[in-house]
């Protein structure tokens, strides 16, 4: 049949990136409309020792202050795989969800309280309510996008403190008593020959085997896609704990602690005239990690290094990045 209109020729990798382009700019202005606001996103833990970890204040601060960092092109599309990957577990749970319940949407289920005098908001991920929009259950969705952190979260039950501050915070929040944090796994991992991995990828036919793909050899190859989720709740001291939802173990007890969520927004909204320590990089429990987070802020790290101690500086040095936005000129 002889075409009705010109023949379209497209540029699928030109189209795609006008998008990406597009989806920043949109990104900017929503965030233009929370000025001057603290965001659930940004939560950390104050350890009520003068540190602080989980998430860099200064970040929380910089948003706050309406400096907005753009996703490098291949990490933007890694956002996009998260949200996808909360549009799935949506639409499975609306699938199963029993009579008299629904899924509350961001704009329905928003928290929002101050801090010396500064809103502070949030979206969580899912939110499960009755009929009269009562919130039941609490979700944080998060798409694992890399085999360490499969490995961290399938075999060794270690669960982010980014993560767990973030949830922890939508539960005081929301007034709910227990709160759920999923990880969800789409791919196959090719594993690396490596001794350390070797010591907790399980044998043949182990428990936690149904996870791996063998080789004839008798050594795992792959760990296949995979959910775990864990349940989050406050131990009778303030302490956020957490475990494999429906496992009988015991407890994890984390260094958050209820009050150290609002003490960290406290401690943000004073970053005009002090800037503070530098985050501390920790396990869940407090244990120092194998890394510092401040190496991979390639970013702004070198501006921490030269203009930390005026925060007047470092506020307008931060803003002449080639990767952040102010979105209080546009």
């Amino acid at each position: 049949m002889k075409p009705t209109t010109t023949r379209m020729v497209m540029n699928l990798s030109d189209t795609l990136r006008r998008d990406d382009q597009q989806k920043i700019i949109t990104k900017q202005m929503e965030e233009k409309e929370k000025l001057n606001v603290l965001r659930g996103g940004n939560t950390g833990v104050a350890l009520g020792d003068g540190n602080y970890a989980g998430e860099c204040p200064r970040k929380a601060y910089m948003r706050w202050k309406g400096l907005f960092l753009s996703a490098e092109d291949n990490r933007g599309i890694m956002f996009e795989g998260g949200l996808a990957n909360e549009t799935i577990l949506i639409e499975k749970l609306t699938r199963q969800l029993p009579a008299g319940f629904k899924i509350l949407t961001q704009s329905e289920c928003g928290t929002s309280w101050e801090i010396n005098g500064i809103k502070v908001t949030g979206s969580p991920d899912i939110v499960i309510a009755d009929k009269d929009n009562v919130p039941h259950v609490g979700i944080e969705c998060k798409q694992i996008c890399s085999l360490w952190t499969g490995v961290d979260v399938l075999l060794k039950n270690k669960v982010s403190l980014k993560h767990l501050a973030q949830s922890a915070h939508y539960m005081l929040e929301l007034g709910l008593p227990e709160y759920k944090l999923i990880y969800v796994s789409y791919v196959d991992y090719q594993l690396p020959y490596m001794k350390a991995l070797d010591a907790y990828v399980p044998a043949k036919d182990a428990a936690l085997s149904e996870h791996f793909e063998y080789g004839t050899n008798g050594k795992a190859k792959k760990m296949l896609p995979f959910r775990k989720v864990y349940e989050l709740g406050f131990n009778d001291t303030g302490f956020l704990q957490y475990r494999e939802e429906g496992s009988k173990s015991f407890w994890t007890t984390t260094v958050i602690h209820r009050q150290g969520i609002y003490d960290f927004f406290a401690h943000v909204t004073t970053l005009d005239s002090n800037l503070g320590p530098r985050p501390l990089t920790l396990t869940a429990e407090g244990e120092f990690a194998t890394y510092n987070i401040c190496d991979y802020c390639k970013e702004i790290k070198p501006v921490c290094d030269k203009y930390e101690t005026v925060p007047s500086r470092w506020l307008s040095e931060v803003a002449k990045l080639d990767t952040v936005t102010d979105l209080n000129k546009i």
